[in-house]
């Protein structure tokens, strides 16, 4: 099972999904949950249905009982076995059955094991992450999820986040010496998943055909030069004029244009990519914003060249960004990702309190989540609030294990706040121990300097 964007289903679901949304910016959230719940029980690897369906589970979730939620648990342990039945003749429809156990509690356990061991019995690995991610969320030291999240993780070859879980893991088990080897095996595996030579090998000898290799590389690699571009632009623009409007083509060529600097035509391939669609897709509105920003810094190096007006085409360029990435969180609310784009892009502006806002929702995205709380924490620096600044940073680098750069960033803030707080010794430590990892690190040589005067 593979998974899906709005482009790959049907108009009738493409509708019901418009629907979801406006309920769910209604605050309608069992109509929309409903809805939401329609689309991948029929597709189930719509990943826009599936972060929509979630976020509003979430809500309701927090508006649920202790005593509710035991009485739900209950209830969804007594239908564990007919679940698991299911799940060996039919793991799709498995899949559905525990989606309804959601309903009323997203945080169930005995919910997400059953959805995460068929979406695996279905190869729906994603779903199984998604579960796995999802739970780990409201049970972070659950040890038996966190290696069945790793587990996963590692059949789909994610080295870097098997690493992560198990420096998790390790932290629980600090006297472990089992625990510790396997520690050193994910960071063996993470590795390994930098250099991709026997991947890269294994391609080329499945190829059959050394032409059809030749053809597909030149397809999909990245066209650096300029007469490369040029010969898949005429070969994609006479492929429409031979009557062959499917949408890849569209993609395909608004791609190129916009490599070629050709930005007014990838803006009208991406909106006809947008018509065909028939809704409104964020990769696609995204593209056409990368055309109009490549338009623009064009018109900036021209001026900066020439003496022209710099400030007032970064001003026009930065309310593009600000004003595209506010239409997207408002056709897509439950999307967190977008949701973070928009709160540093509020932040870039100095519009602190919207981007707090936004960086609250962002934190519920586990790919944003430590970034948008660093963030959180600046902002309440920003406002004075130090107290609260310093509890949201603290927070964060408890999660972060490796000393790399975005810890050393983390702390180095905090260290920033503690200096505006007066503690001095421990902003001390925050700027000392950075530079016992990279004495280059932004400032903290000097920093480092006036502690020891």
């Amino acid at each position: 099972m593979d998974k899906k964007d709005l482009s790959e289903i049907s108009n009738g679901l493409r509708s019901t999904f418009q629907r979801a949304v406006e309920a769910q910016r209604k605050n309608n959230l069992e109509y929309a949950q409903d809805l939401f719940k329609t689309i991948i029980k029929k597709e189930p690897g719509v990943m826009p249905a599936r972060e929509g369906l979630r976020d509003v589970q979430r809500k309701l979730t927090a508006q649920v009982g202790g005593f509710a939620k035991l009485t739900n648990a209950l209830k969804n342990i007594f239908a564990t076995a007919k679940i698991k039945k299911t799940i060996k003749s039919d793991p799709v429809q498995a899949m559905g059955m525990a989606e309804d156990l959601l309903i009323h509690n997203l945080s169930d356990p005995t919910a997400l094991n059953l959805l995460a061991e068929a979406a695996l019995a279905a190869d729906a690995d994603f779903v199984a992450t998604e579960a796995y991610e999802v739970l780990r969320e409201y049970a972070p030291r659950n040890e038996k999820n966190l290696r069945r999240l790793a587990d996963v993780y590692k059949k789909d070859n994610e080295g870097g986040k098997v690493l992560e879980i198990f420096k998790v893991i390790a932290a629980m088990h600090p006297g472990d010496l089992g625990v510790q080897q396997e520690l050193r095996s994910a960071t063996a595996l993470a590795s390994m998943e930098k250099g991709h030579w026997e991947e890269e090998g294994d391609y080329h000898n499945k190829m059959k055909d050394t032409g059809e290799a030749v053809k597909l590389e030149k397809e999909d690699r990245v066209a650096r030069a300029e007469d490369d571009i040029a010969e898949m632009i005429v070969r994609y623009e006479k492929s429409l004029a031979d009557g062959d409007d499917d949408i890849e083509i569209w993609r395909k060529l608004a791609d190129y244009y916009f490599r070629a600097h050709r930005f007014d035509d990838a803006i009208k391939a991406n909106e006809k990519i947008m018509a065909k669609l028939g809704v409104k897709d964020a990769l696609v509105d995204r593209n056409i914003e990368k055309a109009m920003v490549g338009k623009l810094d064009l018109q900036i190096d021209e001026a900066k060249k020439g003496g022209g007006d710099v400030a007032a085409l970064e001003k026009q360029k930065y309310e593009l960004q600000l004003n595209k990435a506010t239409e997207r969180v408002n056709a897509y609310p439950s999307d967190t990702r977008l949701r973070f784009e928009l709160a540093v892009l509020y932040w870039e502006g100095n519009f602190t309190d919207e981007a707090l806002e936004q960086f609250q929702f962002a934190q519920r995205n586990p790919q944003n989540r430590l970034a948008s709380i660093v963030y959180m924490g600046r902002c309440f620096h920003k406002k004075g609030q130090l107290d609260l600044g310093i509890e949201q940073i603290e927070k964060a680098v408890a999660e972060m294990h490796a000393m790399d750069k975005t810890k050393m960033e983390a702390m180095y803030y905090l260290g920033l706040i503690y200096e505006d707080s007066g503690k001095r010794d421990k902003a001390g430590e925050c700027f000392k121990t950075i530079y016992q990892n990279n004495i280059n690190f932004k400032d903290v040589a000097d920093k480092v300097k006036a502690i020891y005067g």
